[in-house]
């Protein structure tokens, strides 16, 4: 029988290619530094939502890893050192959390996102983004250490046979909510 998260991979990829998709076609259409920060303030309202959404139940069953899934904060310090301000944003549409499973499915997409990031930074310096790309590069050379780590937390969830399919649907609606602020503004 296969884990967790491979369930979920498998299950969601379709959606996960759409979004995909979209993400690189915001990419081509960076063209300057304002452009860049635009599509930044996007990836900012999404993960700033998934996360303070998310972090109440992380904190609650004393799970071990939250500093890594606040990667809005490298998000705003890329925003920040190229001047902008904090914005104040409004939380955008995604589906409630309301367990720590569903925090951690919804991080899923996060995590698993955080994977591209070192590619969509090469993709950025090739269009002359060559500056404030912390976010996009990630943890790094740790980044597969760090996804593998929370690939085991997730399949450590006691998920029962009849909640998969209510935290599969959820990963699907986090990434359509991802998709949406990327194509809204």
């Amino acid at each position: 029988m296969s884990n967790f998260a491979d369930i979920l991979k498998k299950e969601t990829l379709a959606i996960h290619q759409q979004v995909e998709k979209t993400v690189i076609q915001r990419i081509k259409n960076v063209n300057n530094l304002d452009a860049y920060k635009m599509l930044l303030l996007d990836f900012y309202r999404f993960y700033k939502s998934i996360e303070d959404a998310s972090l109440p139940y992380l904190e609650e069953g004393n799970y071990p890893h939250k500093p890594n899934y606040q990667r809005s904060l490298k998000i705003m310090d890329d925003l920040m050192s190229m001047g902008s301000e904090a914005p104040a944003i409004s939380p955008i549409n995604h589906p409630d959390i309301s367990s720590l499973k569903e925090a951690l499915s919804a991080i899923y997409v996060l995590e698993g996102s955080a994977l591209g990031g070192p590619y969509i930074a090469k993709m950025l310096e090739k269009r002359g983004i060559d500056q404030s790309l912390s976010f996009f590069m990630g943890d790094g050379e740790k980044g597969m250490d760090n996804w593998q780590d929370f690939r085991r937390h997730l399949n450590e969830l006691p998920i029962q046979e009849n909640e998969k399919q209510e935290l599969i649907q959820l990963v699907k609606e986090v990434f359509l909510s991802f998709e949406n602020q990327l194509k809204t503004s």
